[in-house]
This record gives C-alpha cells, sequence and structure tokens, in this order.
C-alpha cells in the first residue's frame, strides 16, 4: 500500500515533518467545498454546524501540511480547558465555536506565538462569555494558565479588571472607562488595567509552565504526576515560544 511503502522508506517522520512546514492546500477551494450543500449537508443551528463545520474540514483537507497543522492545534486547544467555546453555558452561543476556534487559526497562520494568542483570546468576548465578572476571570485565568489557586491574589486581579464586565444585554462584553490607578503587584511587577494582568500573565514563566502541562495532561492521561512533570521539563527546558515548539515535541516523542 502507499501508506506501508512510505514507512517502508524510512524517511516516514522526517517526510511528515517536512511537509508541516510546507503549505499546500488551496484554502479557498477548501472551503467553498466543505460549504457546497450539495456535497455536505448544511445543518440547521441546532446542531452547532460550527463544530460540525470543523470536522468536515478535516474530513475534505487532502494534504498534512502547514494548514492542517494549524487547523489540529486550535482543535486540540478548544478541547481543553484552555480555549474551550464552552458553549453548553447560558451565557455562550455557538457563534462562539467559529470565532474562537477561527482565530486560533488565522494567528497560526500568521506566525504568532502562543503568549500573544492566549493574551488576544484571555481579553475576548468569547473567554469572558465562560468567566463573567472581575473575580471571576481573574480566578480562572490564574488557575488555568498558571496553576496558580492562591486566593489572596483574586481580589488584586479583580482590582485590575474592575471596568470589566459581561453585560447582560446579549451577553456583550463591556470594557467602561472607571479603570484602576492604583498600583497592584503581580507577576513579579507592578500592574493597573486588565490589560496589564493579561500581559504580564503570559509573560511570567508560569504560564509557559501551566500551558504545557495542560497539554501534557490532556495526551498523558494514563501517567502518574511524576511521569508528567518530567515531560514539562524536559519541554519548558527548550525554551519553547510557539504551540507548535509544545505540540510537535509530544506528537514525534517516544512517549
Amino acid at each position: 500500500s502507499l501508506l506501508q511503502d512510505k514507512i517502508d522508506s524510512n524517511r516516514f517522520i522526517s517526510d511528515i515533518q517536512d511537509n508541516l512546514k510546507n503549505n499546500t492546500t488551496d484554502i479557498e477551494w477548501l472551503e467553498n467545498y466543505i460549504l457546497d450543500d450539495e456535497i455536505f449537508t448544511q445543518y440547521s443551528v441546532y446542531y452547532q454546524p460550527q463544530a460540525i463545520r470543523i470536522l468536515t474540514r478535516f474530513y475534505a483537507m487532502k494534504d498534512l501540511d502547514r494548514y492542517f497543522l494549524h487547523n489540529w492545534i486550535a482543535y486540540i486547544l478548544t478541547q481543553t480547558i484552555m480555549f474551550s467555546p464552552a458553549y453548553e453555558l447560558s451565557t455562550t452561543h455557538t457563534p462562539d465555536i467559529a470565532n474562537t476556534y477561527n482565530r486560533l487559526v488565522d494567528m497560526l497562520n500568521e506566525g504568532y506565538g502562543l503568549r500573544f494568542i492566549t493574551y488576544t483570546h484571555m481579553m475576548s468576548e468569547e473567554n469572558w462569555r465562560r468567566f463573567r465578572s472581575p473575580e471571576d476571570n481573574g480566578r480562572e485565568m490564574l488557575e488555568i494558565f498558571t496553576f496558580d489557586t492562591n486566593d489572596s491574589k483574586v481580589p488584586i486581579a479583580a482590582k485590575a479588571l474592575q471596568n470589566w464586565k459581561l453585560n447582560s444585554d446579549n451577553d456583550t462584553l463591556e470594557v467602561s472607562l472607571n479603570i484602576n490607578t492604583k498600583p497592584l503587584h503581580l507577576f513579579g511587577t507592578t500592574i493597573y488595567s486588565g490589560e496589564d494582568f493579561y500581559r504580564e500573565m503570559v509573560k511570567s514563566d508560569r504560564f509557559i509552565y501551566g500551558v504545557t502541562h495542560r497539554l501534557i495532561d490532556f495526551f498523558f492521561t494514563d501517567y502518574t504526576a511524576k511521569q508528567k512533570d518530567k515531560i514539562c521539563k524536559t519541554i519548558i527546558s527548550s525554551h519553547p515560544e510557539t504551540w507548535q515548539d509544545i505540540l510537535l515535541q509530544i506528537v514525534f516523542s517516544k512517549e
């Protein structure tokens, strides 16, 4: 078979790694193809068509190339607590699925690093529809992305986010002008605003540990905590700055 021939070539893995660096997919053709209702049934809004479209795209993509990789990374990230659109909540909506996923793919295509991608997501309406108050959002961002469960930091984060809220009018993010002006201390530095809070979080070393550990927990479900920590330290020692830096190490590792 064609697959067996590739395996027998002794270049199977290296060829895959090379292919993932190149764009060979005709994106315009692909997107028109999956929206063609003569080929694929276009389900009603009651079936979360945004999620179905993501899966249809994987079925339709023919090449294991850079675009496939970016879609796969976006898919994995949105299956974790870090980027889940959480469309089962009362304040989230099915377009949040597409907005979260598509933004990830677009930013990966543009070559942005994991810190800026996460910073953008944290400030998004989709993220605030999950965690809806300054206290809740601050606490969850600390726990999710840095594994920091120190409750004494929550009031500080909430103070920085005091002018952010999810308005009940169509669950819309509202950022008002009553910005905090008093210096606050988090992440070993001084912050004032919500933007400062999110930015300094993703700049911190604890952030890299947190996102790496989240992905290790996702893939290595049967491993012990000690085994996971060992893998985490190995990846962190390589100084990852993109989602590819972490996920490709996991995929191509012996583990």
